[in-house]
């Protein structure tokens, strides 16, 4: 019945009641009536129990007589007495108030430095994001620069110089003795500063000639031009079209140049070998030699080692075009590097082409836009117009509208405001999961950090949550990833 037979010391000064005032009376009414009533149940279960041993313990609360909460820890276990005619429980309390207040603020501390991390990692990828945003900006302007450079030599120092070795010629015939032999001097000094600055034209910019679409051309041009280096450069191509944009086909032959520049330096061999192949999609380079070789990190690697600075600002140029980098360098034995890059798309063949370009007007994403922000909802279907793979197929202003779009349009991910008029997005979100349960809502709140929406969103069925401050940048992503879940 709960009865108290019996009461120690400790229990006194965890009740604030000694033996006499307690023996007897029923231990719920030292409880509130939602804690009353676990401890009914717990200490009926644990009387049930016929084998001996204690029950798992029961974690209550207790209002002192200041007002205070104390937490409790109680664990029972039956026994029998009076030669075995009577059953009781014998029940051990503990408070371990201090405990649980200990691991809360644990908890609470580990959550805010989860948190802080969260932050101060996003921080960072923003920053990086800037970083190879600012590396990608100066490497087109650098690229301006080497052709208004390779411009300005042609347009105006190669014609001085070759008006000048026009002259020359011309003197040639009205002098004779000495004046001739000069002559003859200053005009072969010219023609060395032409083939000098047609030269440097070429390093700065391959010419004109060279087809602008086949990145083939371009590596035999520049591996002819090592020639000059004394280094010889074996060519192997496995004869298909690859076909790249500019950008492309620029960042590789300045890779490649950096690379056999640096077999050069510190390979110290005089021949290196570049294989060209298509991979599907992509074009694969490979620059090898049967040099030195050397430990190279090239996340590490500083300006003063083995071309590691060089080799890092390729991999990031090839990051910013969407391929990659890869090395391979063992001392003694030399090195090897791929280079991947994407081939321009209307050179991928018509195999490949014919499935993907059926797929994506087969199959676009249908978006679903909800906000009560009409500047919102605008910006939003700006960035979704600009993907060829997605299309807005309804617009909403409250949950109201929002769920009965949903119902006539059934969209593949729904964009949800959690706060709006009538009915907000938490809400509209539960209805929709009940009628649509294949789609995917993301969740969209002005609010940066409020867990307790995020998790009102989740357990609603959102699968996925932004802010407003950050949806603009990771919005088409954040869809796609939905969309193929």
């Amino acid at each position: 019945q709960g009865n108290v037979l019996g009461w120690n010391k400790k229990a006194t000064s965890i009740f604030y009641k000694n033996e006499a005032q307690i023996l007897g009376t029923p231990l719920y009414k030292y409880f509130e009536p939602k804690e009353s009533e676990k401890l009914r149940r717990y200490l009926s279960k644990s009387a049930e129990k016929r084998k001996p041993g204690a029950v798992n313990s029961l974690t209550l609360e207790r209002k002192t007589p200041d007002l205070s909460i104390r937490i409790l820890s109680l664990t029972a276990a039956p026994f029998s007495y009076a030669e075995g005619t009577q059953k009781a429980l014998i029940l051990a309390i503990k408070d371990i108030t201090e405990q649980k207040r200990a691991e809360e603020d644990l908890q609470q501390m580990n959550e805010t430095l989860e948190e802080r991390v969260a932050k101060r990692t996003s921080s960072l990828l923003s920053y990086q994001k800037q970083l190879r945003s600012l590396a990608s900006q100066l490497y087109k302007t650098e690229e301006k620069e080497r052709h208004r450079l390779a411009a300005e030599l042609h347009d105006n120092l190669g014609q001085m110089l070759a008006v000048s070795k026009m002259k020359a010629s011309l003197l040639l015939n009205q002098v004779s003795g000495k004046a001739l032999s000069g002559v003859e001097e200053i005009k072969q000094s010219l023609d060395d500063a032409i083939v000098f600055t047609r030269d440097l034209m070429s390093d700065l910019k391959p010419p004109p000639s060279l087809d602008k679409e086949d990145i083939r051309a371009a590596i035999e041009w520049l591996a002819k031009k090592m020639k000059k280096h004394d280094l010889k450069v074996v060519l192997e191509d496995d004869g298909q079209p690859k076909k790249t944009t500019e950008e492309v086909q620029t960042t590789l032959i300045q890779a490649v140049r950096e690379l056999l520049f640096n077999v050069i330096k510190h390979a110290k061999v005089q021949e290196a070998f570049v294989s060209m192949s298509r991979l599907d999609n992509q074009v694969q380079i490979i620059v090898e030699d049967k040099g030195e070789g050397a430990d190279i990190d090239i996340t590490t690697s500083s300006s003063t080692e083995k071309g590691g600075f060089g080799l890092f600002n390729i991999k990031e140029r090839m990051d910013l075009l969407g391929g990659s980098f890869e090395i391979d360098s063992v001392p003694g034995e030399g090195t090897r590097v791929k280079l991947l890059a994407p081939l321009k798309d209307d050179d991928i063949s018509a195999d490949d082409a014919a499935p993907k370009a059926a797929e994506k007007s087969e199959k676009k994403i249908k978006v679903m836009l909800v906000d009560d922000h009409k500047m919102v909802r605008k910006g939003l279907k700006k960035v979704v117009d600009t993907e060829n793979d997605m299309v807005v197929v309804a617009e909403a202003s409250d949950g109201k509208e929002a769920i009965a779009s949903a119902r006539k349009t059934s969209p593949d991910v729904i964009i949800m405001d959690v706060d709006m008029p009538h009915i907000n997005g938490i809400d509209a979100t539960r209805e929709i999961m009940s009628i649509l349960p294949a789609v995917r809502v993301v969740g969209l709140s002005s609010m940066d950090d409020d867990r307790e929406v995020m998790e009102s969103m989740r357990n609603a069925g959102a699968t996925a949550y932004l802010s407003k401050s950050e949806a603009f940048e990771t919005l088409s992503a954040t869809i796609r990833s939905e969309a193929n879940k």
